[in-house]
């Protein structure tokens, strides 16, 4: 199984940045009304980059068309974990944050990112008051527990796209910056 985890790639100033200004500063984030199909779990998000079978393949390797001003600066803390930790990837197929919050369900339907062979990678971008909102990784046929990733502020955790759910926090809110690629 593919799976890295790291807990030391960012720089301090990064770090500054994304509890300054990504989660306390004028951060722009806007509402779904779903976190999976029409589930009705809602939450906040800001894409940084639209789902690659959304806005067609880059015209050539590394020419995103980022729809955030902060959309190279999200890439950039995606290669500072890809360069430290040897990942060589083709293609990224979205950027995005969300902020999730307790909800009508507990957590969120099994799914995966894409319907084609991916990997993700996650960056906790806060330190939730409920540590058990996890990442749940299950097995291709969504059915038994590979791994549970459980929140740790700037984490940064890569794994094989397989089906995947997550929990909602029971009290104020989990940040994530989800990248989808292909290696």
């Amino acid at each position: 199984m593919f799976y890295i985890e790291d807990k030391d790639f960012l720089n301090e100033q990064q770090k500054l940045y994304i509890t300054h200004k990504v989660l306390r500063g004028s951060f722009p984030y806007y509402l779904q009304s779903n976190t999976v199909g029409t589930d009705g779990n809602k939450f906040f998000s800001h894409i940084f980059l639209t789902r690659e079978e959304e806005r067609g393949k880059p015209e050539k390797d590394g020419d995103y068309p980022f729809c955030s001003d902060h959309g190279a600066w999200a890439k950039s803390l995606f290669d500072e974990f890809c360069t430290k930790n040897n990942i060589k990837y083709k293609r990224i197929l979205r950027i995005s944050n969300n902020i999730t919050f307790k909800n009508i369900e507990d957590h969120c339907p099994i799914h995966t990112d894409h319907q084609f062979p991916h990997k993700q990678f996650l960056l906790f971008l806060n330190e939730p008051k409920d540590k058990e909102s996890k990442t749940v990784i299950l097995d291709s046929t969504g059915k038994h527990t590979l791994k549970e990733i459980y929140p740790e502020q700037f984490k940064g955790v890569a794994f094989e796209g397989t089906p995947h759910y997550y929990y909602f926090p029971k009290e104020d809110i989990r940040a994530i910056m989800i990248v989808t690629f292909v290696m």
